[in-house]
């Protein structure tokens, strides 16, 4: 079997993992014919002659080196970058299986559920993010991928994030389990002062990490606005029981009013989420059950609204500076839920009675959990007792070798990072480093002012509270020679031993 016969055979065995549309028709379709044909257009290569991942990494260069014939086939016309995931991220880890060039076994790939990444600020935490839910997405670990590579993943992710699959958020001092789990807030679409249940991130990402099934709602329910919209007026139905008429209307969210009774008063908002949810199964509305069969029992006669069984996939839900959150003001009942053995469909699974909404809750199996954590905004001893044995923790570090030994303005960073970290470990902590992101990028002598004037030497003073003479010391510098702002030759004294 030849290499694209190979490669299609892989991607059909792993598509399922995709939530993206676009994903899906380009294996379907485009894999046979497009993706070579632009390839050899552009580099005069044939792309499954490449038989191992150096060559491929040439290629990347080619290709990614601001080419616009490729970034407007790749980006533009296919979408969201899907052919060079296709290429550097997907035919690059099926040549590395093909050639046992992986060190982990596919099927055996097992993240934990529950995971905190920590470390100093600037070590890179978010971007591993990306990493480690593409990792659990994939079924295969990433780590310490080039630059196209991680381009790639990262439009995957955005993709994923826009599909429900992966959810982003960030906790903050303010931040409730009423924005988090599920809260009441005013209807702001109602003349009147009303106030509607609300769904928070966590249990939202929860319902669609459970559904069981696909669906073309999305498709359907637009034209059924626009259906209604055609008609001018109160779009009416009836109940699936008892044929009660009820009227409809357009929201300025685009959910709808409901208008109920024989003078057709207003009565509430049937939102297009819940609407969906009844008719998955993931949520039964019991208040006005029969209204929701009225407008499904429709939409199924009218356009063919139908569902079908699909494979579960991984969710990720992703907590950046969870240590700034109250956690077990945000978390609630659920800390216990999220326990590995006491998700759905584990040995030990468990429910509880959601406060606001009185609606029986778990949190799936399938769901992912990772946070952020920078430990020099608040120490992990101090983090929640309750959080901390529920979860894994991975340090991630400063990695100055990251800089590869650049120079500017005679300042080699890698060797200036070093020094400063290590004054900092000796006056400090070690949890208070500065991270390598903070020097990433730096090529001229106006980014590394900007660097140290905006960002190492604030970081600093707050560190060490304004104390000049400390500060000064870190560098490797008189208190004088800081107050000069010569940040060439304070750096210079400062990358010294």
């Amino acid at each position: 079997m030849s290499n694209k016969e190979s490669f299609i055979q892989y991607m059909q065995s792993i598509r399922n993992t995709f939530g993206s549309q676009n994903y899906q028709t380009y294996i379907d379709k485009k894999i046979n014919s497009e993706l070579e044909q632009i390839v050899l257009k552009i580099t005069n290569k044939k792309l499954f002659d490449i038989n191992n991942v150096e060559d491929l990494e040439d290629l990347s260069k080619i290709l990614n080196k601001k080419n616009p014939q490729w970034h407007e086939y790749s980006y533009k016309k296919n979408s969201h970058g899907v052919p060079n995931a296709m290429i550097f991220t997907h035919y690059k880890n099926f040549l590395k299986e093909k050639n046992n060039l992986v060190n982990f076994d596919r099927n055996n790939y097992k993240p934990n559920l529950n995971q905190i990444l920590y470390g100093p600020p600037g070590t890179g935490k978010t971007y591993n993010t990306v990493l480690k839910a593409m990792s659990i997405i994939d079924n295969a670990e990433y780590k310490d991928v080039p630059e196209e590579q991680y381009s790639a993943l990262k439009t995957r992710f955005d993709e994923l994030k826009q599909a429900g699959q992966i959810e982003f958020v960030t906790f903050h001092q303010s931040y409730s389990y009423e924005e988090f789990v599920e809260g009441i807030k005013p209807d702001l679409s109602s003349d009147d002062l009303k106030y509607e249940l609300n769904d928070g991130i966590f249990k939202r990402i929860c319902e669609h990490a459970e559904t069981k099934f696909s669906d073309n709602f999305d498709e359907i329910y637009a034209k059924f606005l626009d259906e209604i919209n055609s008609v001018g007026g109160l779009y009416k139905l009836k109940t699936r029981k008892y044929k009660k008429e009820f009227g409809l209307e357009i929201n300025s969210n685009n959910n709808l009013n409901i208008y109920m009774g024989n003078d057709f008063h207003k009565q509430g908002t049937l939102t297009k989420e819940n609407i969906q949810k009844h008719f998955l199964q993931t949520r039964t509305q019991n208040d006005w059950s029969g209204y929701y069969d009225g407008i499904i029992d429709y939409l199924q006669y009218k356009y063919n609204l139908k569902k079908q069984d699909k494979k579960v996939q991984p969710h990720i839900l992703i907590i950046d500076e969870i240590n700034r959150g109250d956690v077990s003001k945000i978390f609630g009942e659920l800390i216990t839920l999220i326990e590995e053995d006491k998700r759905i469909g584990n040995k030990y699974q468990m429910k509880i009675t959601l406060p606001y909404s009185k609606e029986s809750f778990g949190v799936p199996n399938n769901l992912y959990i990772i946070g952020t954590m920078n430990t020099a905004d608040r120490s992990i001893a101090l983090l929640d007792t309750a959080l901390r044995r529920r979860f894994d923790f991975e340090e991630i570090m400063p990695r100055p070798e990251l800089l590869g030994g650049k120079v500017v303005e005679g300042i080699n960073l890698q060797t200036l990072l070093s020094r400063i970290n290590e004054r900092i470990t000796d006056k400090y902590d070690r949890d208070h480093q500065i991270g390598h992101s903070y020097l990433m990028g730096i090529n001229t002598k106006e980014q590394l002012e900007r660097a140290y004037k905006n960002r190492i030497l604030p970081l600093l003073n707050e560190y060490f509270y304004n104390e000049t003479k400390t500060v000064a010391e870190i560098l490797n510098c008189s208190e004088d020679e800081l107050k000069t702002g010569n940040f060439v030759s304070v750096l210079g004294k400062a990358q010294g031993a």
